[in-house]
């Protein structure tokens, strides 16, 4: 199915998955970038407020799309449990006393967790602007998780990359969600563009 042929209630429904999630993002993003230290116990707190945003936008996913299918709901029911259990753990290691090393091991399992999700969805999303969009946010998943475990780093860096994460999947959801949306409201009833 084309983007053309997505029926514009449908396109508009997977645009407000977007959007939730741009919010989610931002808020992360803006809270770890204009912290006054980059210390585990901020990025714990940024890493919650991300999680538990992208999994109420993995609820409004599931609830906006009235034609789901078993792909849609499972990719978004898995990224949802894995993005709970994510924020209850990084809730009680603030709890317990965060450490730079728990902290990275939660980022990457979530990013790579919620990455492999985003994928499966690429793959069974209905059109190639779905497919593009789910593709390059759990690109970003990837390159996060990686970065992560792979390279040693400061908590300065490691937060603040997990900050810089927020910033861009925010800025390009929102970018992707509205055109859904505006997509969506520009194709008339009978499924024919306005010139």
């Amino acid at each position: 199915m084309t983007p053309r042929d997505t029926p514009p209630q449908l396109s508009a429904a997977r645009g407000l998955y977007f959007l939730a999630l741009s919010v989610a993002c931002a808020v992360s993003g803006v809270f770890i970038t204009f912290s006054v230290n980059h210390a585990p116990t901020v990025g714990l707190i940024g890493l919650i407020i991300a999680a538990l945003g992208s999994a109420i936008a993995r609820v409004v996913a599931v609830a906006a799309v009235s034609d789901r299918s078993t792909a849609w709901r499972v990719s978004h029911a898995v990224a949802l449990a894995f993005s709970i259990v994510t924020s209850v753990l990084a809730g009680g290691a603030l709890l317990t006393g965060p450490t730079l090393g728990l902290f990275t091991l939660l980022v990457a399992t979530w990013a790579g967790a919620v990455a492999v999700c985003d994928i499966l969805l690429s793959i069974n999303a209905p059109d190639k602007v779905v497919r593009r969009d789910f593709r390059v946010i759990a690109l970003a998943g990837v390159v996060l998780a990686v970065v992560e475990v792979a390279v040693p780093l400061s908590s300065v860096y490691a937060v603040g990359i997990l900050g810089a994460f927020g910033v861009v999947v925010s800025v390009y959801a929102a970018i992707a969600g509205m055109t859904l949306r505006f997509d969506a409201v520009s194709v008339p009833p009978e499924g024919k563009r306005t010139p």
